[in-house]
């Protein structure tokens, strides 16, 4: 069991960290898509859209993670 700020402390480490591994992972893959040689346009292109659906769907879990961090900070719970 943790306090209520331990858990707000921990689900925004969270939140971060996911945030970041997503963007650098992504645009890393992004970035250096275009110097590989053994795959053609329509590859690359269908790659980029399910890169593009990784940040998406990351944007998307930001949201649950305030969501859920909102009731963490005004939930009449103390510990979780």
């Amino acid at each position: 069991m943790v306090t209520r700020d331990e858990a707000l402390a921990i689900l925004q480490r969270e939140r971060n960290y996911e945030d970041r591994l997503v963007r650098d992972l992504t645009t890393h893959f992004i970035d250096v898509l275009d110097e590989v040689k053994d795959i053609d346009d329509k590859e690359r292109e269908i790659i980029k859209t399910k890169l593009s659906i990784i940040n998406r769907d990351s944007e998307y879990h930001r949201l649950l993670f305030d969501k859920l961090h909102s009731r963490v900070f005004s939930g009449e719970i103390d510990t979780y």
